[in-house]
């Protein structure tokens, strides 16, 4: 993972939340959320981690490969 791409940071984040690997999101978030820098989606990722919850915002798109025959 980039480390200087906050963005992606905050996003892989939220799905770790949202599959219930709080201790992973953690990992992922801390460097957001204490990034003095950070502004709104640092304040966002300070409560995701002091939450310890997925509360959507707006719409994951998570990308998958084509299933059998899809293509």
């Amino acid at each position: 993972m980039a480390p200087f791409d906050l963005s992606l940071r905050m996003t892989v984040g939220q799905l770790m939340l949202q599959k219930g690997r709080k201790e992973a999101a953690r990992a992922y978030l801390a460097p957001v959320a204490f990034n003095p820098h950070g502004g709104e989606m640092a304040e966002a990722a300070r409560q995701l981690i002091e939450n310890g919850e997925y509360v959507p915002t707006a719409p994951v798109i998570v990308a998958t490969s084509p299933e059998e025959g899809e293509t």
